[in-house]
């Protein structure tokens, strides 16, 4: 078995990664500032951006992912405002960005419960990821971590600002969904493949 951290609206090499059969999520790790779990980056008029879910502060604790509560920001509606800027010209921004609106609105508690509504909205692009979690803590020396494919040459597609920036990887599902549309999970296996 190997273990992938869950990510907030992942990019096309954790997709990849997660569409293996021996792979659970490791929703009972000690959650990690600064890090995918909680950020995703988007493609703005000005470059990446990075959106970050707020999350309540550990008072210097380590606590488990799956126990990460979220802040009660009013971050939301701006998240959403950032996204229809950057993808409102997208191919694919009608179809999808209702859906991805209630995802924001639903005002879960914890982390780990948006991030599963992620991945549910994900797997219902066709996207055959895992959705094994850990049910407990196992220490880091007992896990296998995933790999992460990083083609050498990333396979592209039409970006909004393709007029204005060069191809950028490695950005959030949210580029890939609305870029591709029905075509997300045919660009992640090229991705899986090295392609």
């Amino acid at each position: 078995m190997k273990y992938l951290p869950v990510h907030c609206f992942p990019g096309a090499a954790w997709l990849s990664a997660a569409m293996e059969n021996d792979v659970v999520l490791d929703a009972h790790e000690y959650y990690e500032k600064q890090t995918p779990r909680n950020r995703f980056i988007i493609l703005g008029v000005n470059g990446p951006q990075i959106l970050t879910v707020p999350v309540e502060g550990q008072k210097g604790r380590k606590v488990m992912t799956c126990d990460i509560r979220i802040a009660h920001h009013d971050w939301r509606k701006m998240h959403l405002t950032s996204i229809r800027s950057a993808y409102g010209r997208a191919a694919y921004f009608e179809y999808y960005f209702d859906e991805l609106s209630a995802i924001f609105l639903n005002r879960q508690t914890f982390l780990l419960d948006f991030n599963q509504e992620v991945l549910e909205w994900l797997r219902s692009k066709k996207l055959p990821i895992t959705t094994a979690i850990t049910s407990a803590h196992i220490p880091y020396t007992q896990k296998e971590f995933a790999t992460l494919p990083q083609p050498a040459q990333p396979p592209s597609y039409l970006q909004v600002f393709s007029d204005r920036y060069p191809f950028v990887s490695g950005l959030s599902a949210i580029d890939l969904i609305m870029n591709l549309g029905p075509r997300v999970a045919d660009h992640v296996l090229l991705w899986k493949n090295g392609k």
